[in-house]
């Protein structure tokens, strides 16, 4: 064991002090042992006072100096890294996530669809159900049969377009290339159109029995604007017709008392203008 540091002046000071402790040594060994002394012959009181050590081997200090003593089981708070008492903790579950208001209008738009679509099939259903069954007696019980039959207010079968001999019947458009056709045009721009000035157009200048644009189109608007017609044309003689002017109802319903007109026609240039009307009822 190395003594150098014995040497240092700093040691020295504290090592040799003029008031030595009781349990200081007055001399430093390297290896201090302590004598064997005989303690049967003298008893305790003989022992000597000096403090030094002799080794003991580890079996018998183990016996003879120390037992066995059971330390008490210490049962140590479990670890934490917080000193301090946390908080009692509870875990709830998250609130929920409340629908976007994008989400929510696309979801009524989706709605919305489905209710037509359903209102859509439920009306198809319906109204195949009355083809087939065909609502009583009457009604038609093939649904090809329904699809073929003709409108019953079209003008080919409400009032179809025929010439037959000096009669001629229709409500077509007509033109200004003869008596009968120029009567179609009055009346198609009179009935269809509801126009004045384009039935005034019809007419000549000089024309009787027919008055200006704006008295025809207030004679237009007394009538049912769902109103339907039909016309009889049927020559009497050169430029002259007799004209039946048959009124027909939403329904269907055809007036008992049609209206009958004399008209005059003429020729100007390449075109069949009206020039007199006169209205009987018959």
């Amino acid at each position: 064991m190395s003594t150098d540091w014995q040497n240092d002046p700093s040691v020295q000071s504290w090592l040799h002090t003029s008031e030595p402790h009781s349990d200081q040594l007055t001399e430093w060994v390297d290896d201090p042992t302590r004598p064997k002394q005989d303690i049967t012959a003298g008893g305790v009181d003989q022992v000597d006072d000096t403090y030094s050590y002799a080794q003991l081997d580890d079996a018998e200090s183990d016996d003879a100096d120390f037992g066995e003593v059971a330390e008490p089981a210490v049962e140590e708070p479990p670890y934490t890294d917080n000193v301090y008492a946390a908080a009692p903790f509870t875990r709830s579950a998250p609130a929920p996530t409340p629908v976007r208001r994008r989400d929510r209008r696309w979801l009524l738009i989706v709605a919305a669809a489905v209710v037509v679509a359903v209102m859509g099939l439920v009306a198809i259903a319906v109204m195949i159900r009355g083809l087939v069954s065909g609502g009583g007696e009457d009604g038609i019980t093939d649904p090809v049969a329904a699809m073929d039959t003709p409108d019953p207010f079209s003008d080919a079968v409400e009032c179809p377009s025929t010439s037959d001999g000096a009669t001629t019947t229709g409500r077509d458009p007509g033109d200004l290339t003869s008596g009968p056709n120029v009567i179609k045009a009055f009346n198609y721009a009179y009935f269809h159109w509801r126009s004045g000035p384009a039935a005034r157009a019809m007419a000549s200048s000089n024309v009787e029995g027919i008055g200006s644009a704006v008295d025809l189109q207030s004679s237009i608007d007394t009538l049912n604007p769902q109103a339907r017609y039909c016309l009889s044309i049927e020559e009497t003689g050169s430029n002259t017709y007799r004209v039946a002017v048959t009124l027909i109802l939403p329904d269907g319903t055809r007036d008992p008392d049609p209206d009958v007109q004399n008209i005059t026609t003429t020729q100007i240039g390449e075109r069949t203008y009206i020039a007199s009307v006169t209205r009987n009822k018959k």
